[in-house]
């Protein structure tokens, strides 16, 4: 072989830098294509999460007649704002029941999650602030897996170092803070349809009328707080037993006046990493925890108002929020890592991919149970 032959064996500089440019130009054309792919099953995933929990909805419809109470609350009417702890220093929330999210697990085939609940009712005054350390079982102190989207940002507060037994609420674990008494609670990514005001105004029926409500049922969704009378044996017992279960107290479904097939039932949230920060608590019905609110569109870029917020959080940030601990004036977006937009059922149970660009008319329209607006879901 010729000395020439046997350089041609070999790639010039020139032609390596050509290969290389190929391949690179290969690689930035086909990792957009993989990542959507990859979203593309993510979203799937999602949507078979929120028809799971649907299915799971009118399972208990089916058994109890009625949806399941978005927090069934014997506390003073006038405290039933509140859907944060009993364990608040200035708060009157002591004896609330367990919420929607807390109430279907037995139909998710979560029946041993969903006993420790109803026996933890039997001996603590609230669902959400006191089971998460009632026992050494630590009832909601886990995450079920259909409560949790794989596009979901802030993903290490569930699948962390601590286990799920993740960050909750309150200054720090365990002392006082944001919203003192909230510790070590479990979060997710799955809401309820909660109306198209703030949370005491679409939300909190008991209240009509009380000074600063202005509670209109026209502006309630599928779920609310169920005002439930204390039993005899509670009275004497510090708000404890488990009539405040309360299966049967959710809004019935000849209420939809609108009709199921065009009003929200369940949507996602987002969770940020923070146990000062309410959004995610699924077993609370805070707005953004257990509880969306259409006051704002699909990812607004409208900041949240939440029971807790992290002040920390920057200004810039699509998740920023602002804490409001008074009244009842909260309210929560539906959020989403899925890239314009969100995943949401009817109340149906079918599912469909709400864009954020959405007409806000519409999107309020749509969570309204009897509000006789003329508006078909898109």
């Amino acid at each position: 072989m010729s000395a020439h032959n046997r350089h041609r064996l070999a790639f010039t500089i020139v032609e390596l830098l050509v290969v290389i440019a190929i391949m690179g130009i290969m690689v930035a054309l086909l990792l957009p294509a993989v990542q959507a792919a990859r979203e593309a099953a993510r979203r799937i995933q999602c949507t078979n999460n929120v028809k799971q929990i649907s299915v799971a909805i009118h399972s208990f419809i089916s058994t109890n007649q009625g949806l399941p109470p978005g927090l069934p609350d014997c506390s003073p009417v006038a405290s039933q704002w509140i859907s944060g702890g009993a364990q608040m220093a200035d708060y009157t929330a002591t004896c609330q029941g367990p919420n929607w999210a807390s109430n279907i697990l037995d139909f998710l085939g979560e029946g041993a999650l969903q006993d420790l609940i109803s026996n933890c009712v039997l001996t603590n005054k609230h669902a959400c602030d006191d089971c998460e350390h009632a026992d050494a079982g630590a009832p909601i102190r886990r995450t079920p897996s259909e409560y949790v989207c794989p596009s979901a940002q802030n993903m290490s507060i569930l699948f962390g170092s601590q286990d799920p037994a993740v960050d909750g609420l309150g200054g720090t674990v365990g002392g006082s803070g944001s919203v003192a008494g909230l510790e070590n609670l479990a979060k997710g990514n799955y809401a309820a349809n909660f109306g198209q005001d703030s949370y005491v105004n679409s939300a909190v029926p008991s209240m009509a009328g009380m000074p600063g409500v202005t509670y209109d049922k026209q502006n309630a969704g599928l779920f609310e707080v169920a005002n439930i009378a204390l039993s005899p044996a509670a009275a004497s017992s510090a708000e404890k037993g488990n009539f405040k279960m309360a299966r049967q107290s959710g809004v019935k479904p000849q209420e939809v006046t609108d009709g199921l097939s065009t009003t929200l039932m369940i949507s996602e949230v987002q969770i940020w990493d923070s146990y000062r920060d309410v959004r995610g608590v699924w077993s609370c019905a805070a707005p953004g925890a257990s509880a969306f609110l259409t006051k704002t569109g699909p990812n607004s870029a409208m900041p949240d108002t939440t029971i807790g917020c992290d002040p920390a959080i920057s200004a810039g940030d699509p998740l920023r929020c602002i804490e409001n601990q008074t009244n009842g004036q909260v309210w929560a977006a539906a959020r989403s890592g899925h890239p314009g937009g969100v995943v949401a059922t009817m109340g149906d149970g079918s599912a469909r991919f709400f864009v954020d660009g959405i007409d806000l008319r519409i999107w309020q329209s749509l969570s309204t149970r009897s509000g006789s607006e003329a508006v078909v879901a898109p």
